[in-house]
């Protein structure tokens, strides 16, 4: 573009030296030329304009090509990603050991008294705020789920809850809540006298579990909660310490939750709607 500028320039120097050095006739002729020049040059000068704007939009057109190209690439990693985590849980499944049953069937008259670092707290739950009802362990983060109600007596029920990724479904928390019937006469420091290490091995040294004990109006919900098994190391401690096994486990695999859901399905577990957990006041 700078060359064609230089030519025309030349172009327009060498015109002017010939008018002024022409005879009568060249002087007569450039006489009769003055009206086309300028609009000649004129012609030309907007040629090289248009040109200019053609390229500065030609210019913009590879700049939003290449942005939507990288944004197409991120969306693609995104996708593989999950993908990949997808099928890396399909290497793994679990058999998550079932603890309710243990649970209903203490004998409390016979537990020795419990070190009170060691005691559940106690969150009460009024019926005058329906929205203190619910399991708070699930730190505001968006989960799919399955529940069961995997055992059940004349005074206690336990139930199982599955979390997991709604995109890869990778298992992301394990949940039990053994209700206790206020009806029983069993009576909440009955419960906290419970040591849950007896139960669940290791469970006060993990860094990934949670235990509360919640006291409605007619029933004591004892809850226990493996969380964030998405992360290689809480995994790794709840195998270790014997309260979740896996075959052929290996460092920093992820756990498919829907196999885990299928294997409380086959163990004949009953599976609970979202209408029935309401109707139990477990919101989760």
């Amino acid at each position: 573009m700078k060359r064609r500028l230089a030519l025309l320039c030349c172009a327009t120097v060498l015109a002017a030296m010939i008018s002024a050095c022409g005879g009568s006739s060249a002087s007569s002729s450039s006489e009769a030329q003055p009206k086309e020049e300028p609009a000649a040059q004129e012609t030309a000068t907007e040629a090289v304009i248009e040109e200019d704007e053609a390229e500065a939009v030609d210019a913009v057109e590879e700049s939003a090509d290449a942005a939507a190209t990288q944004a197409s690439a991120e969306t693609t990693a995104e996708a593989a990603a999950e993908t990949a985590a997808s099928e890396d849980a399909l290497e793994a499944t679990i058999d998550y050991v079932q603890k309710s049953r243990a649970i209903s069937e203490i004998d409390f008259s016979s537990l020795p008294e419990l070190d009170e670092s060691k005691k559940l707290d106690v969150t009460e739950i009024s019926e005058d705020n329906p929205e203190d009802k619910g399991i708070a362990f699930a730190n505001g983060e968006m989960y799919e789920y399955a529940a069961f109600l995997c055992s059940e007596s004349a005074y206690t029920s336990g139930y199982e809850i599955v979390y997991y990724d709604p995109s890869s479904k990778v298992l992301k928390m394990l949940l039990e809540m053994v209700r206790f019937d206020k009806s029983s006469g069993i009576t909440k420091d009955d419960i906290r006298n419970i040591d849950i290490e007896t139960i669940y091995p290791g469970f006060y040294s993990m860094s990934c579990t949670r235990a509360q004990l919640y006291e409605n109006p007619d029933s004591y919900d004892m809850v226990v909660a493996f969380t964030e098994l998405d992360k290689a190391a809480n995994l790794d401690e709840a195998v270790r310490a014997g309260a979740i096994t896996i075959p052929d486990y290996f460092y920093g695999c992820k756990v498919n939750a829907l196999t885990t859901v299928d294997s409380f399905r086959q163990t004949g577990a009953a599976e609970l709607s979202d209408y029935e957990l309401t109707r139990l006041n477990i919101e989760p």
